[in-house]
């Protein structure tokens, strides 16, 4: 599920609580150019079939086209771009600290450990991690590599968020997620508004037909006016495209990714400590302006 924060302090809701947390952290440090040329011809005939090359015969007309604004491959670090989450919610059992966000071999990793001590929310057993980015986006492709290490009771995200507040209310809620509830076998998509203050949600989960956690995979968000797609490895695994929630989420939203345990077994599965530490892996993220919609 997606977070929140607020300038002066974080109000983190989630579905349907809203919690206060202390300010976060940053780091600055720009990427380069090597590895994205690795990505650019391992992912060529991936970026056909999320309609990203217009001039391409097998592209249909009426589907969108896109252009590359910026790529995060992490070559030197996290880029200025984001912004590491230090707060919690409701049903999250950790606490997310920038020492549970790392790079290792030019990829972005994030951790779950036990807590020994220390923290400002002493209900919460564990760290976890969620970063960021400072800037918005109102439509586009947006794509990552990842690699989830989700057991039973860990959840590995990428997804989109942002909420709407007066005199420091929540008053409006947008939202648009990829997870992995507790499997790397299954994938959930979701999607999650407010009307007149009451949180409306819907979501699909589907079977990749592989373990995600066996090697690193594409997965992407196709968001239009019209239409919210969910695509794995370039082919569309779910769309979304009722055309009363399309107008409810229309806000510009950030880019997020973190990683946690659920309090609710119900939906992720019963978490075994005995498994920690866990870490999952981000290899990319991509942002691409659509060009014809």
């Amino acid at each position: 599920m997606a977070r929140l924060f607020f300038d002066k302090f974080q109000l983190h809701p989630v579905a349907p609580f809203v919690i206060l947390a202390p300010n976060f952290e940053g780091h600055n440090m720009p990427g380069t150019s090597l590895k994205q040329l690795i990505l650019c011809l391992f992912t060529s005939g991936l970026i056909l079939l999320s309609n990203c090359d217009s001039s391409s015969p097998t592209v249909p007309a009426d589907e969108p086209s896109c252009t590359l604004v910026w790529e995060e491959t992490f070559d030197e670090g996290l880029g200025g771009r984001w912004r590491i989450a230090d707060w919690t919610f409701d049903n999250n059992l950790c606490e997310f600290s920038s020492r549970m966000v790392n790079i290792e071999d030019d990829q972005l990793v994030l951790a779950i450990s036990k807590k020994e001590r220390g923290g400002s929310f002493a209900d919460k057993p564990y760290w976890g991690a969620e970063i960021y980015t400072t800037a918005k986006y109102q439509y586009g492709l947006f794509k990552t590599l990842l690699k989830p290490n989700s057991p039973p009771g860990v959840i590995t995200s990428f997804f989109l968020m942002d909420g709407v507040y007066e005199q420091d209310v929540l008053v409006d809620w947008f939202e648009i997620d990829i997870e992995f509830p507790g499997s790397t076998t299954t994938i959930s998509y979701a999607l999650h508004w407010m009307v007149n203050g009451e949180l409306k949600s819907t979501s699909t989960s589907v079977s990749l037909g592989f373990d995600a956690a066996v090697a690193l995979h594409e997965y992407a968000i196709e968001w239009t006016a019209s239409s919210i797609r969910f695509l794995v490895d370039g082919t569309v695994s779910a769309t979304f495209n009722d055309a009363t929630i399309m107008r409810e989420l229309q806000h510009p939203m950030s880019i997020h990714m973190n990683y946690w345990v659920s309090a609710s077994p119900a939906w992720a599965g019963a978490f075994d400590e005995r498994k920690l530490p866990l870490r999952t892996i981000y290899d990319s993220v991509s942002y691409y302006k659509l060009t014809n919609t």
